[in-house]
């Protein structure tokens, strides 16, 4: 497919879907340890989406036929997008999905979660806060001179800035 492969984001839209029709199916939500559906108010059965195939960003652009990263980055980031067509937010909905199984996966508990929590980090920016990494300058010589009351905001200061950074 040539490097600027979509015209039209709701052609990008329905091949999105397409795509996670192809590996999913609904299935009836049953209650808690019992045999019996979930039902909605109006006593109709709640369904669910099951994928029997994880969807993947590379299982995304073998299915839209971009076979280049760099396109697949450059419609996700918005460089072909206009006024008319948002392919970035096409594309931001079909990471959505896929982020949002694997963190499914994360809570049911029957799955590598080491490698899903790799992923996730990799892929999809989360952060688990082990990896903070910040610097404060402090001038002992500023903080030496400074009376008890501008001490005492500097030392404030200073503390939020620690707060602020270990979040």
């Amino acid at each position: 497919m040539s490097d600027r492969a979509f015209k039209d984001a709701n052609k990008l839209r329905e091949q999105v879907d397409e795509y996670f029709t192809s590996i999913s199916y609904y299935d009836k939500v049953k209650k808690a340890n019992s045999d019996e559906y979930v039902t909605d108010d109006r006593n109709n059965e709640i369904f669910d989406l099951q994928f029997y195939k994880q969807p993947s960003l590379l299982g995304i652009m073998l299915h839209l036929g971009i076979y280049s990263k760099e396109t697949y980055y450059k419609y996700r980031n918005g460089v072909y997008d206009d006024d008319k067509n948002k392919f970035s937010e096409v594309l931001e909905y079909a990471m959505l999905v896929i982020e949002n199984t694997k963190a499914q996966r994360l809570y049911d508990g029957k799955n590598n979660v080491i490698g899903i929590i790799f992923d996730l980090k990799v892929n999809h920016k989360w952060d688990d806060g082990s990896n903070k990494n910040f610097n404060i300058n402090i001038d002992n010589d500023k903080l030496l001179s400074l009376e008890d009351g501008e001490l005492d905001k500097e030392l404030r200061e200073l503390e939020a800035k620690i707060k602020w950074n270990n979040l």
